[in-house]
This record gives C-alpha cells, structure tokens and sequence, in this order.
C-alpha cells in the first residue's frame, strides 16, 4: 500500500516537473477562409524531470479525425531551437469546419522505484488548440 502511494506522488511529481508544449498561434477560436496564411508556433518548455527528446504537429478535422496532408512538418528535436515556426497557406480544397493542431512529444525520465535511477521513456500530454476554416476566401 505505502509502496502505491510512494509510486503515485512519484509520478505525479515527474509530470509536474516535465517538459512541456506549449502553442503560441493560433489562438483558439480563431476563423480563417481559403487562401489565408496561418502562422503555427509552439514552444518547448524545459521543466526538468521529464525530458523531452522529439515533438511533432498534425493538423486534423476536428468532427472527422482526418489529417490534412497539406499541412507542412513541424518536427522539434533536442538540438533544435526551442520554438518552432511555420506558416501555412491554407488550400481551397480544404473543406470548412472545426481544425485541431496536435502536437505530441516523446522524452525519457528517470524512473526511481527501483533500486538506483533508470531512464525509461515517455510520452508527454499532447497540446491541442481548436481553430475553423470556413469556406469564405479572406486573408489574415
């Protein structure tokens, strides 16, 4: 029992003090129409016990889940910078709706449950930031 709890505040002190994502644009709610250049940004925050070694973004349909393959990489690693920047012309084939930027992050922490440090892997909590694409021409 003292074990599981041990291990819970372990973990949870771990999380609390990883890397983390965060999105700087677009903010959310934000409307754009076709042919408008979308400037997408996300930083990588250090936080310590968690550390994050590769982080990548995808753009999907928010009611569909489909992921537009338009959309270009924005692939972070470790001997990056810690900010990411793209922009993005938004196609005239892509239909209206709600759009969701994803971006995952893959790292290592040290794991101290058992005798001595052990690095073992880790996903991060993915950042998401909901935006629309409406089918009106307009530029930003």
């Amino acid at each position: 029992m003292l074990k599981s709890i041990l291990l819970c505040v372990i973990a949870a002190i771990i999380m609390v003090f990883a890397d983390s994502i965060n999105i700087e644009s677009p903010t959310s709610d934000k409307y754009f129409g076709p042919g408008s250049v979308i400037g997408f940004k996300y930083r990588v925050q250090k936080g310590g016990n968690g550390l994050m070694k590769q982080a990548s973004a995808e753009l999907v349909n928010a009611e569909t889940n489909e992921r537009v393959p338009s959309f270009p990489s924005m692939k972070w690693s470790m001997e990056k910078s810690d900010v990411i920047s793209r922009k993005w012309k938004v196609p005239n084939k892509v239909k209206a709706g709600a759009y969701k930027l994803v971006i995952t992050g893959e790292g290592i922490y040290n794991d101290v449950s058992q005798s001595g440090p052990k690095a073992k892997e880790m996903t991060f909590a993915p950042a998401e930031v909901i935006f629309h694409i409406n089918s009106v021409r307009k530029t930003n």
